[in-house]
């Protein structure tokens, strides 16, 4: 519980450094008027409480100093955004993942042009391929500001291999699960209920097969969506209203998101809360022959950087590049990519990783390097 109160606290500072300045000083004066309310009447009660008769000179220096550190660390951030958003930034990236003309898999080439004329309007799209079976695609606009990346995969080349959490016991970082996977890609799965380490799954569960073995059932109070592979890595979409019953041939990898947002290239009606406001997303998606994954990760709540979309924003831009089916995954702070090439792609809400129970990645087998 502490841990969970700990972590949570921490993340609400982050959600502070974001607060535009003037809302800062504002809150500033109205905390230290309470402040100075509450100490005025605690210090007729105890007199220990005075502070020399100067309860209200004690309050306001500690406010005055929690504010100057909130705001040196907001114009830190401020300037790592600009550094990182700078054109130079950008230039590097793109020519160290060796863009070309063409992704990797032709098949993509007409999409990506009809999205930059539909879905994608105002923004500006970047593509280059990863590996033989993969592509990565930037889309960056700048009003209001968005930035978000997708990894487009072929899992019809033979030496693709899914990999899965094998142990969901306790939360572990993204890049750590990549790199201990030897993951080319990787995404964030589920973080629970809270961001906290020992924070439970709760109504946050679904079904989670690794290998062939299943270590989380579906929980028939909770329906959720779940994306399904075979030993060939081949997928196969299972939506929330999808019964157990129906899976054929048993999957030998399984995980689940949290809503269905694209079914059979229709987008979905996601118009309630956060649903239809901007956030930081993490998606994941397949085309209908179940052989093209999309992973989707949006930047949010980031006022210089990216703002975030909603999810019918997402799941458009997706129906867009072919996908037929769409399942949301744990969002927020929690929304993070994983790059062998790069390390940490995306800019994390919360300022740096969240743990989560569960990870997706894709790594080459080398027996099938010749694919």
């Amino acid at each position: 519980m502490v841990n969970v109160f700990l972590d949570n606290f921490s993340a609400l500072l982050w959600r502070l450094y974001e607060l535009p300045t003037p809302a800062l000083l504002l809150g500033l004066a109205v905390a230290v008027g309470l402040a100075l309310l509450v100490a005025r009447r605690l210090s007729r009660r105890w007199a220990w409480l005075a502070f020399g008769q100067r309860p209200a000179w004690a309050a306001a220096l500690f406010l005055l100093l929690a504010f100057l550190i909130i705001l040196d660390q907001k114009f830190t951030r401020m300037a790592l955004e600009y550094e990182l958003l700078s054109d130079r930034y950008y230039a590097a990236l793109l020519q160290a993942g060796g863009r070309s003309g063409q992704p990797a898999n032709p098949a993509w080439a007409p999409q990506l042009q009809r999205l930059g004329q539909t879905a994608g309007a105002g923004f500006e799209i970047s593509s280059f391929p990863l590996n033989r079976a993969a592509d990565l695609v930037l889309m960056r606009r700048a009003e209001p500001p968005v930035s978000l990346c997708l990894a487009l995969v072929d899992l019809s080349r033979t030496n693709l291999e899914v990999v899965l959490t094998p142990d969901i016991s306790g939360k572990t970082l993204t890049s750590r699960f990549a790199k201990e996977n030897h993951c080319f890609v990787a995404i964030n799965g589920e973080a629970g209920v809270a961001p906290g380490r020992r924070a439970p799954l709760g109504e946050w569960s679904g079904s989670y097969i690794v290998k062939g073995r299943q270590l989380l059932p579906p929980d028939p109070r909770f329906k959720r969506p779940w994306l399904a592979f075979t030993t060939a890595s081949q997928a196969t979409y299972f939506p929330a209203e999808s019964a157990r019953a129906a899976v054929t041939p048993e999957p030998f990898n399984a995980i689940w998101g949290r809503w269905d947002i694209l079914l059979n290239g229709v987008v979905q009606p996601l118009d309630r809360g956060s649903h239809n406001r901007p956030q930081p997303r993490t998606i994941m998606g397949v085309n209908q022959a179940g052989n093209l994954l999309y992973l989707l990760v949006v930047d949010g709540r980031q006022r210089f950087h990216s703002h975030g979309l909603s999810l019918r924003e997402a799941a458009e831009i997706l129906r867009q590049l072919g996908a037929a089916h769409a399942m949301a995954c744990d969002e927020g702070g929690s929304s993070c990519m994983y790059l062998e090439k790069f390390g940490l792609f995306n800019r994390p809400a919360d300022g740096r990783e969240r743990p989560t129970y569960t990870h997706f990645g894709l790594r080459l087998n080398p027996a099938g390097a010749g694919e």
